[in-house]
């Protein structure tokens, strides 16, 4: 409504710094971009068919050039350092000054989105900051700038393959499977997706254990209210404009099926990921709004037509019983999950393994839920700090050995830093070699099958 006024471009440029920042908070927020951009583009061009070709060209390009930003900058750092890369930041405002002072508004509009995203993404610096400072808890050590790149590009979790096919393959339950499709289609889609679509919308609680033993609870807990009004919500809104309906699709998708598509997670996964998709919920929540406007708008109207008499009171009760029966009933069958008083489980379990440590101690942990609230209670209520907290996850990192290795309470390693780097990393035969490996014992294949519910048949 507003990009006729003059000066509508600051709002432009807001939007740059708060992507900007967002992206500081998690890169997730980049996909908001798509969304942007179809916007602006259906209020600034007309609509064909190579106009909107140019739009998905150009916005992709302009979406990944922006999620790249995030390393280049610190690789710009490492090829010229701070004073370099002061020139280059000095180069770009006189750019910028120049087509600010020659009417070239595209191009200043431009820059100065891109200084704004690079300052509202600065937040970053915060990491490399903190961790040269070496605080006691000091994940991937990033306190160099090689470093800092390595953890933003998150090279300890490995490489990052598209290929369907191969992660089928590689999945250890990739056996319950016939083909890269299906497991395309029934893990990644519905599995790591509907299912928690159906979560939110559908009231369907369908979780899984380790053993993948499935539990459902009524299914009509929720009515499916949300879901229909949702559906409605998008009839309505592509009815009455399609053109925003189109860009409210396009976060839907880029923050739901899209990163399904990017991520290609193996089966199974350590834990439920419906947290990766909660944009995605957020924009059909949007939908879930606009269709039970259209229920009152479609109430009040049909009532001003045959009962007038009832069209002043009859939409409230309307509206009242729509926020009964679908965000308050919500509220009510989910508060118990997420209620956390009285709940000191984690703390006191934690508090009484550390106790049971001799002093001294090495405490071996296997990952992320069994750490973390031991190293609350060291760092935050200072409890038995003498104790060592091994993690095991993290013990084929260099970093974390090290840190081990050197800051208090010592595990007493006898390799030096640099023994520890390159112990890490595979160390190659002198010469290639053949090795003989003894086929798995038949009851031991047996074993294994049962334990990951392998189809040995397929």
């Amino acid at each position: 409504e507003i990009s006729e006024e003059a000066g509508n471009e600051k709002y432009l440029l807001l939007i740059a710094y708060l992507v900007g920042l967002a992206i500081g908070v998690h890169l997730l927020n980049i996909l908001t971009l798509p969304m942007i951009f179809m916007i602006i583009y259906y209020k600034r061009f007309e609509i064909n068919a190579t106009s909107f070709f140019l739009l998905v060209l150009v916005g992709g390009a302009i979406t990944g050039f922006v999620y790249e930003m995030v390393v280049l900058i610190p690789e710009a750092i490492e090829i010229f350092d701070f004073g370099g890369l002061l020139v280059i930041l000095l180069i770009s405002l006189m750019i910028l000054g120049f087509a600010i002072r020659n009417g070239h508004k595209v191009l200043s509009i431009a820059l100065t989105c891109i200084l704004l995203i690079t300052v509202g993404y600065s937040s970053y610096m915060m990491i490399y900051i903190r961790s040269g400072l070496d605080p006691n808890i000091d994940e991937n050590d990033p306190e160099t700038v090689e470093a800092f790149i390595s953890y933003l590009k998150r090279e300890q979790y490995g490489e990052h393959h598209l290929s369907r096919t191969k992660q089928w393959k590689d999945s250890p339950n990739g056996n319950n499977y016939s083909s890269a499709f299906e497991f395309f289609w029934k893990y990644q889609v519905y599995e790591m997706y509907v299912r928690y679509f159906l979560w939110n919308f559908g009231g369907i609680e369908d979780t899984q254990d380790f053993s993948r033993e499935r539990k459902r609870a009524d299914p009509w807990q929720l009515w499916w209210l949300p879901l229909i009004i949702g559906m409605l919500g998008i009839s309505h809104h592509f009815q009455r404009d399609w053109k925003h309906g189109l860009a409210i699709f396009a976060l839907f998708f880029m923050t739901g099926l899209a990163i399904i598509i990017y991520l290609n997670q193996p089966d199974p996964q350590p834990r439920e990921r419906d947290y990766s998709y909660v944009g995605s919920f957020f924009a059909f929540a949007i939908w879930v709004g606009i269709g039970a406007s259209a229920i009152l708008e479609w109430l009040t109207r049909t009532l001003r037509e045959k009962q007038p008499q009832m069209a002043n009171s009859l939409p409230w009760l309307a509206a009242l019983l729509i926020f009964f029966a679908t965000p308050m009933r919500m509220l009510a069958l989910n508060y118990h999950e997420h209620d956390r008083t009285g709940n000191f489980v984690a703390r006191d379990y934690s508090r009484n393994m550390l106790i049971s440590s001799d002093e001294g101690g090495i405490m071996f942990t296997n990952g992320d839920n069994d750490t973390f609230p031991l190293w609350y209670l060291q760092e935050v209520e200072e409890f038995r700090t003498d104790v060592r907290v091994a993690n095991l996850s993290l013990l084929n990192t260099s970093w974390y050995i090290e840190q081990l290795k050197n800051k208090e309470p010592k595990v007493p390693i006898s390799f030096s830093d640099q023994e520890i780097d390159n112990l890490i990393y595979p160390v190659p035969w002198a010469q290639e070699k053949t090795i003989e490996v003894t086929a798995i014992d038949p009851a031991m294949r047996k074993l294994e099958a049962e334990r990951y519910r392998l189809n040995l048949e397929q």
